[in-house]
C-alpha cells in the first residue's frame, strides 16, 4: 500500500465519521412528521441536518471549491424552510432542484469513501447506512418535483388534501411524499399511494431496483474484504 492510498485509508476508517449524521437522519426521517413545515422544530431539525451533511463532504472531500459548492446548495435549500422564498413558486423549485444536487453529493461523497476502503469497519458500515437514508430522502424530492410538474403524478389517500394542486410544501409538509419513498425503497408497497403517470411508474420502479441492488452489491463487497482481509491476516500453513 503507498503513501497516497494509506493517508485515505486513515481518513475513511476514522471511528465515528458517520455517526452523528446517521443520527441526524434517522431523527429526521422519525420526527419530520410530527413537525410542520415552519416551526421552530423543524427549522432546527433541518439545520442540523444540513450541517452534519456539510461536514461529511468537507472531509471526504478537502477542496475548498467543493465545499462553497455544497453551501451554497444548502442554502438554497434551505430559503423555503425559513419562509425566506415561497415554495410554490419557480424559487420553490429551485430549492428543491438544490436539495436535489445537494444530496448527490452527500451520496457521491460518501461512496467514494466508503467504496474505496480496504477494510470493513463499524464506521464503514455506518456511512454506506447513511446512503441508503439518503436515497430515500432524495428520490422523495424527485416525486415533489413530478407532483409539482405533473399535478395527478400519484394517487394519494383520500384524507390527503393539499393546499394548492401546484405547491411543493404541502407534500413534504405532510410528508407523504417521503413516506412513499421510503415504502418503495424498501418495497414494503402498501399500496394507499401510487404512481398514476408514466415518470411516476418509471422512477418508482428505478427507486425499487436501486435499493436492492444497493443492498445486495454492498454485502458482496463487504464479505468480499472481510474474507480477503482474514485471508490476508491468517496466512495458510503448509
Amino acid at each position: 500500500m503507498n503513501a497516497k492510498r494509506r493517508a485515505g485509508f486513515l481518513v475513511s476508517a476514522r471511528p465515528g465519521r458517520y455517526t452523528l449524521m446517521v443520527i441526524m437522519l434517522m431523527a429526521f426521517v422519525l420526527i419530520a412528521p410530527f413537525t410542520g413545515v415552519g416551526t421552530i422544530s423543524n427549522r432546527v431539525l433541518n439545520l442540523v441536518v444540513i450541517f452534519s451533511l456539510l461536514a461529511v463532504v468537507r472531509t471526504s472531500w478537502p477542496s475548498g471549491r467543493m465545499t462553497t459548492f455544497a453551501v451554497l446548495l444548502a442554502l438554497v435549500a434551505l430559503l423555503p424552510t425559513f419562509g425566506i422564498w415561497p415554495d410554490a413558486s419557480t424559487p420553490g423549485i429551485a430549492s428543491h432542484t438544490a436539495s436535489l444536487l445537494f444530496t448527490t453529493l452527500v451520496i457521491v461523497a460518501i461512496l467514494s469513501q466508503v467504496l474505496t476502503t480496504e477494510y470493513v469497519t463499524l464506521d464503514t458500515v455506518v456511512g454506506a447506512a447513511s446512503v441508503y437514508v439518503l436515497i430515500g430522502l432524495l428520490w422523495a424530492t424527485i416525486y415533489a418535483l413530478l407532483e409539482f410538474w405533473w399535478p395527478g403524478s400519484f394517487n394519494f389517500p383520500a384524507t390527503f388534501q393539499p393546499a394548492a394542486p401546484t405547491a411543493l410544501v404541502p407534500l413534504m409538509k405532510d410528508t407523504i411524499i417521503l413516506y412513499y419513498s421510503f415504502e418503495t425503497l424498501t418495497t414494503v408497497a402498501y399500496g394507499d399511494i401510487t404512481p398514476a403517470t408514466p415518470p411516476a411508474r418509471f422512477f418508482s420502479v428505478a427507486e425499487a431496483m436501486v435499493g436492492q441492488l444497493y443492498l445486495a452489491v454492498l454485502v458482496a463487497r463487504f464479505v468480499g474484504l472481510q474474507v480477503t482481509h482474514y485471508a490476508s491476516t491468517h496466512p495458510r500453513k503448509e
